[in-house]
This record gives C-alpha cells, structure tokens and sequence, in this order.
C-alpha cells in the first residue's frame, strides 16, 4: 500500500496507538518497567518513575496476574526498593514461590519427556519453555509458563504420539486413542497436538510445524539449526537464535501480543544484541516471511520496554503503515487484557481476529494459506475421521457444526 491511503492508514494507526496507551490500565507502565530485562540504571529509573502514591496495588496485582509476569514483577520491584502494602507484597512473595515451585516441576517434566522421546529415537526441540527461560533470563525463576512445547519432524509423530500413549498420556479430543488416519489428517490441517498425564498436569503440545500459515516462517522447522541449552543439569536443545526470534515474533502477534510477558521473553532473549544484531534478527524473520510480525514486535518492545534499535529500522517500520496497524492493534488488545478465564469468542471478535491475521503477511499465497486454515477443524478430524474420498466433506460441513459447537441462542434460552 503506497501513497494517500498509507498516509491515512498511517495516521489513523497512529491515533488509535495513542488513544490505547492513554487508556490504559493505571500500573500498565510500571509493569512494564518491571518486564524490562536485565537490570540496569535505565530499568530502576523507569520503575521509579512508573511508582506513585497513586498507585492502585490491587489493580497492578491484577495486571500481574493478567499478562502473567509474577517473577519480573516481584524482581523489578525489588531491585528498584519499591515496596508495595504488605497484603500486595505477601500476595506477590507467595504466587513467586508458587511459580518457581512449578517452574522446576515443569523442567523435571519437560526434561522426562525429552528423554521418553529420545529413547523412541526421535530428536526434540525445546521450543520455549525451560529452553527459553535459561535463554533469555539465565535461570528458571522467572518466566512463567503454563504448557511444555515440543517440535519433532513431522514424519516422527506417529511414533512420539505412541510413545506418549504408552506412559500415560491421552491426546486431546481423542480419549480412544489416535488412529493413523486422524494423525495423517491432522498433519495436513493443524500444527500441534495436546497431550495430557491427567488433570494435573500440564499440557503437552506436541508440533510438527511452527505456523499455521506455510507462509510465515518459511524453512524454518525441527530441521533448522539448533543450539544446546544446559537446564536441571541436562542439555536440551532450542532453535538457534535467528529461528527463535522469528518463531517468538509470529507466536506473540498470533496473539495479538494480550500478555506482556510474550513480549518481556522476546526482549530479554535479545538484550545482549546491539543495534545491527537487531536488524539481521529483522532481516533474517523477514527473509523468512515474518517480516510484519517482527516489526510489530520490535515497534512494541521499543515503546513499552525501552529497546533501542537502529535509528534507520525504526524509520523504515514506521514508514510502514500496515506495521503500525499491527502495533495499534496489539496495543488495544494488550490495554484490554483481563484475567477472567477464557470465554466464547463472539462473531465479532472472530470477525476482527480473522482480519487482523490478515496484515501479517501479503500476497494470495498468504491469504490462501489463511482461509484453507478456516476450513478444516482439528476437532472435526479427530471427533470424524473420514476417508481420504470423503475429505472434501469437512470444509461444506465446518461453519455448521462451528454454529452448533458455538450455538450462544442455546446458552440464552437455558
């Protein structure tokens, strides 16, 4: 998009940036503040500056517990001696203990399942995670986590996920089991698969591919190149840092960026690089056709975490208006976030998911790619696996059962 209607657009994303960060939650900035990673005089200066007598405590608490940052909170405050009321301060101190606690439940696991994988004779990458944690933060106590993400090949699937099956763990939307057919479908339509020990434990999401959208990420995949990471005492292994960048940029604007602690976790992974390190990270995720998403990311980290970058990228990704679009876009959702359980999406909220999707990539490929992820549900294939000459049954039939599984007219007359 060239000339007065980039100009507009520009213009207008500018305007709704602006009106979403003077909305904004009272203790958003200082939150912010404590996400930025490592320390430093530039961090405790805009934590101070973020902490006021009027600080709402028991709003900033819900922030935290909302986008999920406990341990760099609690870090932040204490290295910048901001003490909060003593109920905030225990609260705080107990979810802290609470998440290393889990976090190094969650590297014993992680590290069990790599080995369970291992012995089957297939080769893991640790997408975030512990990998990620020791990666960007040096340690495990930081970085919250809620599910273990694991890549192998995708012709490897059907033996991790029998290898998953004999220790226990059931795939998700398949308590009978995965046939050959459902996994062979699915390779097709999706990019991951849940698997679950039981009701405590954590999700186990299983990926074969890292994008929806054959698009983005192009050529990145369990084949990349890896990196070792030393974790609990054992070497796991992520995707080398260009990989992982791009990967962590498509993964966070999926997302629309709602948790400050994507966010946090992409700008601590890359702190130690200066200014032309960050345009090859730029470089190499546009090569690979993420190009958007790391623009908006960048543009994110630089307004909220106080990233510097080359005076040259940061004038080439304002100069584009569907990048600053996206960034509009994941301020409003990140502003908004909220700590209430998942509900049912509307139509609408659909709707504007559906076309906010659509700016991160160009091209009819891109948004072919975009639409044939639409028409073939994975709970569809593993709750009806069809025959291969049957296939085609699955996108005529997709909006009608969405509308019975979704089918709000019922939960308004119960």
């Amino acid at each position: 998009m060239t000339g007065a209607p980039a100009f507009l657009l520009g213009r207008l994303a500018q305007r709704m940036s602006d009106r979403a960060m003077a909305c904004a939650p009272n203790g958003l900035l200082l939150l912010a503040a404590c996400c930025r990673w490592p320390h430093s005089p530039q961090r405790l200066q805009a934590i101070r500056a973020g902490h006021g007598e009027a600080t709402d405590w028991a709003g900033w608490l819900a922030l935290v517990k909302a986008h999920r940052v406990w341990g760099l909170a609690a870090d932040g405050l204490a290295h910048a001696n901001v003490a909060p009321p003593p109920p905030i301060s225990r609260k705080l101190g107990n979810k802290c203990r609470t998440l290393v606690r889990r976090n190094l439940e969650m590297t014993a696991e992680t590290l069990r399942l790599v080995a369970l994988l291992n012995e089957a004779g297939i080769a893991v990458v640790v997408l975030k995670g512990i990998s990620l944690s020791v990666l960007a933060y040096g340690n495990l106590s930081v970085k919250h986590s809620m599910d273990i993400d694991l890549l192998v090949r995708p012709d490897a699937m059907a033996v991790a996920a029998q290898a998953l099956a004999h220790n226990g763990f059931k795939a998700e939307h398949a308590p009978l089991g995965l046939t050959q057919r459902q996994l062979d479908l699915l390779l097709g339509c999706a990019r991951e698969l849940g698997f679950r020990g039981g009701d405590s434990q954590p999700l186990i999401e299983l990926h074969w591919k890292l994008s929806y959208n054959s698009c983005l990420l192009q050529g990145i995949g369990p084949h990349w190149p890896l990196q070792p990471v030393v974790a609990g005492g054992s070497t796991v292994h992520a995707l080398a840092e260009e990989a992982l960048f791009a990967y962590l940029c498509v993964h966070g604007a999926q997302h629309r960026w709602r948790r400050l602690k994507w966010l946090a976790d992409l700008a601590a992974l890359i702190s130690d690089r200066d200014e032309s390190g960050i345009d090859q990270l730029y470089r190499a995720a546009q090569s690979a056709g993420a190009g958007r998403c790391a623009g908006q990311a960048l543009l994110l980290c630089q307004r909220l975490l106080g990233m510097h970058m080359p005076e040259s990228l940061s004038s080439e990704l304002r100069a584009s208006a569907s990048v600053l679009l996206l960034e509009a876009l994941a301020l409003q959702a990140m502003t908004g976030c909220s700590s209430e359980e998942d509900r049912p999406s509307t139509v609408l909220e659909n709707l504007g998911l559906f076309l906010y999707l659509g700016l991160l990539g160009s091209g009819w490929r891109f948004y072919a790619s975009e639409i044939s992820r639409y028409l073939v549900s994975p709970a569809d294939v593993l709750a009806v696996p069809l025959p291969p000459s049957l296939i085609w049954l699955y996108p005529v039939l997709r909006l009608p059962v969405w509308l019975w599984r979704w089918r709000p007219w019922r939960q308004g007359r119960a």
